[in-house]
């Protein structure tokens, strides 16, 4: 079966991290930003009426989060401006490996990412190597958990940051790198990633299989949906960390790699063309952004 991430690696090699970190070896007082800060704004993003009154839960509409997503709309030319390829899949390869090893949710790995390459592509000049460097890459991955994850998945990493940085107390210059991205991005670090609008065309693919079964007869039973599932997540992550022209390229919003993603695997696997073209409703979202996609 297909694998959940294509970088199934070795856990987090401490060398290779001091090696890419060159983190200055101060000891000084741990001073995060807060967590719980951002966390109730990233649930306002995906589910709403679930107000303090008690009210049921309403998941929030495609077009909404579409919407919600347009900071991430940003060109791959800003991206390389700020950082250059290489160091970007240095940076990324090693919060895969990170994620990895502290097995934590591949959604909260996506946010990392994105908030790193917002972060880069709106540098005003290049993201220059040395002790600040690697330190946003920490900062990134401490911030989308504080976004996205739990107080238990924000110590564990903390404690990765304390393993890679070789230091007890590391915590001045990983403290002024979240600053410096929640600030340089207005502090609107809960924008939905492609990822998560992947996760919900999938949803809503699975919802109208059960309800319209193939027309022709085909199977595509729990098990074809499952391995499409993996294929898509896959290509997405394939796409986003070795690919970004093709992901961003002018300044494509991020419906427009799940979509991408989607689609290539129902292909691939020869779903029932019900399948694609359950996806059309969603695809009119872009048809402002770029070309309506015909399904042959």
């Amino acid at each position: 079966p297909m694998p959940e991430r294509h970088h199934q690696r070795q856990p987090v090699d401490v060398a290779a991290a001091h090696s890419l970190s060159h983190m200055a070896r101060q000891s000084t007082a741990e001073a995060t930003v807060p967590f719980g800060t951002l966390a109730p704004i990233r649930d306002l993003g995906r589910v709403e009426g679930a107000s303090f009154t008690g009210s049921p839960p309403r998941e929030v509409a495609l077009h909404v989060l579409h919407g919600r997503s347009a900071p991430l709309s940003i060109s791959n030319r800003s991206l390389h401006l700020g950082l250059d390829h290489a160091r970007r899949l240095d940076a990324l390869e090693w919060l895969v490996q990170a994620f990895d090893a502290l097995k934590l949710a591949d959604t909260q790995l996506f946010c990392a990412f994105g908030l790193l390459d917002r972060f880069a592509a709106s540098a005003p000049a290049p993201i220059s190597a040395g002790p600040g460097a690697f330190a946003l890459v920490l900062a990134a991955m401490l911030v989308a958990l504080k976004v996205a994850g739990t107080q238990k998945d924000l110590d564990r990493a903390k404690n990765l940051v304390v393993e890679v940085s070789g230091q007890t107390r590391p915590w001045a210059q990983v403290r002024k790198a979240e600053l410096c991205i929640l600030r340089r991005l207005s502090f609107r670090a809960c924008t939905p990633t492609s990822r998560e609008l992947l996760d919900r065309l999938l949803r809503e693919s699975l919802s109208q299989l059960v309800a319209r079964p193939p027309r022709d007869g085909s199977v595509w039973d729990s098990e074809s949906f499952a391995r499409c599932e993996a294929l898509s997540r896959f290509l997405l992550e394939l796409g986003l960390v070795h690919e970004p022209e093709a992901v961003y390229g002018p300044g494509r919003p991020p419906l427009a790699a799940a979509l991408a993603s989607l689609l290539l695997a129902l292909l691939a696997l020869g779903a029932p063309r019900q399948c694609a073209e359950a996806l059309q409703q969603s695809l009119r979202l872009l048809e402002d952004v770029a070309p309506p996609v015909v399904i042959a």
